[in-house]
This record gives C-alpha cells, structure tokens and sequence, in this order.
C-alpha cells in the first residue's frame, strides 16, 4: 500500500525541521517526501546508538577517575601510617618504662625506709600484688596492688635465686592469668634504660626467672 504525500511530509518531520528546505530542482522525490527525507529520518535514528555509546563512555570514564583517587588516597594514608606506627609504638613503649621506674623507685623509698626503722627487711610474699607484712600502710597510695605499666603485678621476695643469682631483696614483676609480663625486648630494655644503665648484668635491673624484671634492693 503507497503512502499519501501528507502521510509522508508527516513522517518526514521526525527527520527535523530541515526536510522542507529546498533542494535543488529535478531532486526526485522532493515535493512528496521522498528519498531526500528518508534519508535524513535514517541518519537521525543511526545516530541514536552512537549518542548512548558516548553517554556509556563518559560514565565509564568517570568511574575510572574515581576508583584512581580512591586508590591514590589508600597510598597516602599507607605511607604516613608506615612512618607514624613505628614512632608511635617507641614512644608507648617509652612511656611504659618511665611509669614502670617511676613505680619502682617509690617502692624502694618505703621499703629502704622500713628496713632502716625495722633494721630488716620485710618479710617476703609471694603471691603477686599482695602487701609484704607491715607494709600495708606505707604501700596503699601506691600502684603496688594494681596491674603494671609492662603487665603483671610486683611482687616482693627475700632471700630467691634468679638465674643462679642470690637476690637478698627484691622486687620482681610477674605474670599472673589473664595479665602476662611483656616479653617484648625493645619494652624490657626501654624499662632497663629508664631505671639506670640499659644493661641487664649490671645496676639495679635485671632479667629473673623466665626472663621476669628484676628490681635489686639487696644482693
């Protein structure tokens, strides 16, 4: 069935508003919406796919420079968490150690003060944050009875070995469960550091029994 000339003008508007334009004469087809429109109807349509292929394009595109930046951020923060932690964990550890001396050097103010007014020292206990006999007083407003900076819990001895060595007063940081000492050695030796010489065979700090801190009042 031929379509009618107004049929065709009608679809030929859906090429744009250039299909009325004049073509130069003898163009067939011209006066009755012929090929020239059809022609323009089909370019319009081609082009349809190319327009969305373009949109799908700039999207893809889009997500690229996206997942780029997430993945430039998680670089930065990688490279300052890699300088910062190591600097963070010394200086924890620092701070361990100075609260951990500054523990035991109070301790052995009240128990040199003791022995000088008793002419002895205290009798040892070994069960761990317990107060030594007649020691409960001087000790209460101390952090004797509570976990240590390093774990664990003091605890006073007289008269023990540790590691062959005769210790004639001492006070020793031990494990308890559920609370385990550190064995971390960069901690110990910060510990040994903040208490005198940084050396374990030598000064009031020493490495005890399962390798324990050891704090010498007497040898």
């Amino acid at each position: 069935m031929v379509a009618s000339p107004q049929a065709r003008r009608e679809s030929c508007q859906l090429a744009g508003p250039d299909w009325k334009n004049p073509e130069p004469p003898g163009t067939p087809g011209l006066a009755n919406g012929g090929p020239t429109c059809l022609l323009r109807l089909m370019r319009r349509v081609t082009r349809l796919p190319l327009r969305v292929a373009d949109h799908q394009g700039v999207a893809a595109a889009q997500a690229g420079f996206g997942m780029l930046g997430i993945a430039l951020v998680l670089f930065v923060l990688s490279a300052v968490f890699a300088l910062v932690w190591p600097r963070w964990q010394h200086a924890l550890r620092d701070s361990r150690a100075r609260a951990t001396a500054a523990a035991l050097k109070q301790f052995d103010a009240r128990f040199e003060k003791y022995a000088s007014e008793h002419g002895d020292w205290p009798a040892g206990t070994p069960v761990p944050g317990a107060y030594p006999p007649g020691m409960e007083r001087s000790l209460a407003n101390t952090p004797w009875g509570k976990p240590t900076p390093i774990g664990g819990r003091y605890v006073w001895l007289t008269n023990t070995y540790e590691h062959g060595e005769r210790m004639r007063a001492c006070i020793a940081i031990v494990s308890v469960p559920g609370d385990r000492v550190s064995d971390d050695q960069r901690q110990l030796t910060a510990l040994d550091h903040a208490v005198d010489d940084g050396n374990f065979r030598v000064g009031r700090l020493r490495l005890g029994f399962r390798n324990r801190p050891v704090y010498v009042l007497e040898h």
